[in-house]
């Protein structure tokens, strides 16, 4: 009985050290984090090839039911695991509000920018304002032609009048 939980251990642990080692492949595990559970895999694997590893560290550190090692171990370095995520997560945090303040100042800076060049484009228009009248006066003057031309050009046909004089017409 205590070869087969050994060795379901040990394959536990090979299972563990396979699906760390295809999600580093994957890039959905980072190598640092990769280390803490591959140092994992190996403990569970050592643990269970040698059973009698634990009534020693159970006896070396005083400890009277062994298999409380194991509990320790595993406390142990979930801890670590845990220890090691809070600090990048602090570290994330960090970063994350540095980037927050950086983009309020851009969107600041871009706010100003569109200020100015609005201020600058109402400068202009002002300059140009009778230019900008006469240019839609003229607009609507060569509309009104465009109206006559289409006028003139279904008389014609209606009257069955030569292309040379409607020519004529639009010259004029």
């Amino acid at each position: 009985m205590q070869t087969f939980l050994g060795l379901a251990a040990a394959m536990l642990g090979l299972l563990l050290e396979y699906i760390v080692m295809l999600n580093m492949k994957k890039k959905k595990l980072s190598e640092a984090q990769a280390v803490s559970w591959l140092s994992a895999g190996i403990l569970i694997i050592i643990l269970g090839i040698f059973p009698g590893l634990i009534p020693f560290f159970a006896h070396l550190l005083n400890i009277e039911y062994a298999p409380t090692v194991v509990f320790v171990l595993a406390i142990a370095v979930l801890l670590f695991i845990v220890f090691y995520h809070t600090t990048n997560i602090s570290l994330l945090v960090s970063q994350v509000n540095e980037l927050a303040m950086q983009v309020a100042l851009l969107q600041e800076e871009n706010e100003e920018l569109k200020n100015a060049m609005s201020k600058m484009q109402g400068k202009a228009d002002r300059k140009n304002g009778h230019r900008g009248s006469y240019d839609k006066s003229k607009t609507e003057k060569e509309k009104s032609n465009s109206e006559k031309n289409h006028k003139i050009k279904k008389n014609n046909q209606s009257t069955g009048k030569h292309s040379d004089q409607k020519d004529r017409r639009e010259t004029e």
